[in-house]
This record gives structure tokens, C-alpha cells and sequence, in this order.
């Protein structure tokens, strides 16, 4: 009686890697021999997504039958880090064209700022100019995983005043009229002229001869003086 029997496939996994963050770019899995089923967390058909598979530890299988109807199986354990979480903020979102610079604060700390108006961890908003600006800030950790907080802000147009008089018609009459006419920045706008009446107007009227200065301050506290 002669007897033959039939080898069993050796399955191999051979580009899997043991470690990867969730955010990394999917992986299209080599194995041997060809036929089998790839099977496990973050598997669809032969490509392994870690972030369908989440952070832990998951075993992938290969399993293959050959010609023989014989069977045989290789595992391997790919560990999955999760992406930090991070943060970024301002103590505001809204700034006048003019403010100071502020500090950003990125948690956890240790990360890189980036966007338009950022330089050594301020946001400048004169070097940003008028506008809505994007910032993000990067971590990377321990494990060479990063993350990455996004922020919007935005700056306004600058203050543009634009003063008209009305001359006094005789020498000694209150006859005198100042107008404004305001651009940029947000309305609506409040004014402050410093006449004796303190007025509150675009417009003041009944002006001795002399030298009126204004302030006008918008939506957003931005203010700009002009006489």
C-alpha cells in the first residue's frame, strides 16, 4: 500500500509591522502563499487601516488551503497607538489690527504653532493682517504619534475716518459743523467727540472756531482718533 502525504502550506506575513499609530496611512499586507484569507481587526481584504482598528493590541490572521484540501495558519500581534489629543488656544478669536500679540497655548505642551501672524509661539495680529486665519499646533509623543489642534481667528480691517467741517459763517458764532464718515473695522459704531458737549453723534453741530478730536470705537472695541 503506498500512502503519499501532502505538505501543508507555510503561511508567512512578511510587511506587517508590530507597532503603528492610529493615524498612520494604510498598509497593503503581503503574504505567502497566495489564496488565503487575511482576517482581523482593521482588515478589509488585504489592507490594514490602524485607525479602523483603533489603539491596542490585535492579532491578524492568514489562513490558506492548498490544492490538497491541507491547511495552516500564521498570526501576528500588531499593537495600534492612539493619536494624542491636543488643544490649541487664544485668550480670543477676534482681534483689532493693532492689539498686542498674544500667547498661544498648546496642550499638551511641547508642540510646534503654525499659521500666518505666528511667530515664537504668539499670535501678532498686525502680521496676520485683516482676515480670517487658520493656526494649528502639532504634538508628536512618546510613541512618534501625533495630533493636531486647528483654531480660526480672525482680525479686522483697520479704522478708517474720514472728518468734514462746516466753517463758521461770521467770527464769534457757534455756527461751526463736523461730520465723520467711517469704514472698516465691525459695526456698528459708537463716537466720542471731546466738544464741550461731549457729543456722541457721527455728526456735532453748533461749533465754536477750535480744533475737535474724535474717537470712534466699533463692534469689537477697536478704536481709532482723528481731529
Amino acid at each position: 500500500t503506498q500512502i503519499t502525504v501532502n505538505p501543508n502550506p507555510i503561511t508567512i506575513i512578511s510587511n506587517l509591522g508590530s507597532t503603528y499609530c492610529e493615524g498612520d496611512a494604510f498598509i497593503v499586507v503581503t503574504t505567502s502563499p497566495p489564496g488565503g484569507t487575511l482576517s482581523g481587526p482593521g482588515i478589509d481584504n488585504f489592507v490594514f487601516n490602524p485607525s479602523d482598528a483603533g489603539p491596542g493590541i490585535h492579532t491578524i490572521t492568514y489562513d490558506v488551503t492548498n490544492v490538497y484540501g491541507c491547511s495552516d495558519n500564521t498570526q501576528t500581534n500588531v499593537t495600534v497607538n492612539a493619536s494624542p489629543t491636543v488643544s490649541i488656544s487664544l485668550p480670543d478669536n477676534e482681534f483689532c489690527i493693532d492689539d498686542d500679540a498674544e500667547n498661544l497655548e498648546g496642550n499638551p505642551s511641547g508642540g510646534i504653532f503654525e499659521g500666518t501672524g505666528v511667530l515664537n509661539n504668539k499670535f501678532i495680529p498686525v502680521n496676520a493682517g485683516p482676515g480670517m486665519h487658520e493656526i494649528t499646533y502639532t504634538y508628536i509623543d512618546a510613541n512618534g504619534c501625533s495630533g493636531v489642534g486647528t483654531m480660526f481667528v480672525e482680525v479686522s480691517e483697520p479704522l478708517q475716518l474720514e472728518i468734514t467741517g462746516q466753517n463758521l459763517i461770521c467770527f464769534g458764532e457757534n455756527t461751526g459743523q463736523a461730520s465723520v464718515t467711517t469704514t472698516g473695522g465691525v459695526p456698528p459704531y459708537s463716537y466720542q467727540w471731546d466738544d464741550p458737549a461731549l457729543s456722541t453723534s457721527s455728526t456735532i453741530s453748533d461749533l465754536s472756531s477750535g480744533l475737535y478730536n474724535l474717537t470712534v470705537t466699533d463692534a469689537w472695541g477697536c478704536d481709532e482718533t482723528s481731529s
